[in-house]
């Protein structure tokens, strides 16, 4: 019964004229699906950031804030433990760097798309896939010749980087 009325009083929440109220509802795992896809249409965008982090938001209002226009948001989704892969490939295209660091930067997101992502054309994206300890070996080898320094120390950094690899960036 405690439950049922917790649910029902964030979804009276969520509808608060107050910003950090909604901002609570938001980032309130006990949240119900419903009542986190209402938040991610908020006029707010540090609402629709919550909903993007909290890790009880459903693949659908995830999939729904990665079309944000906000980049923040769509950090967010990137960075979100639960996002379905699906998401992370299209967000991997994102035109804004930072949601593509968000991408490299989260745990689930495979091989396949660090891949990708290692040939970014910018230096910060390249940085966070060689940061990643779960970039494939080939990947950190290949980073380790990059031309911008950055890139390769976060190779040197990652515990994941081959002996070998380690070896060629001496050189």
């Amino acid at each position: 019964a405690e439950q049922t009325q917790r649910g029902e009083r964030l979804e009276e929440l969520a509808s608060s004229i107050w910003n950090d109220v909604r901002f609570g509802v938001a980032n309130n795992e006990s949240t119900s699906p419903a009542t986190l896809f209402l938040l991610a249409k908020d006029k707010e965008e540090v609402v629709r950031r919550a909903v993007a982090w909290n890790s009880g938001t459903p693949p659908d209002t995830l999939s729904f804030l990665a079309k944000d226009e906000e980049w923040s948001v769509r950090y967010g989704v990137a960075s979100n433990a639960i996002v379905p892969q699906a998401i992370l490939f299209f967000l991997a295209k994102d035109t804004q760097a930072y949601v593509r660091t968000g991408v490299t930067s989260n745990e689930k997101t495979p091989p396949a798309i660090l891949s990708i992502l290692a040939k970014d054309k910018e230096k910060d994206v390249r940085t966070a896939v060689a940061s990643n300890e779960s970039t494939p070996p080939d990947i950190l080898s290949l980073l380790a010749k990059d031309p911008e320094e950055d890139v390769r120390r976060g190779v040197a950094r990652n515990k994941s980087t081959s002996t070998d690899t380690l070896t060629l960036l001496a050189k």
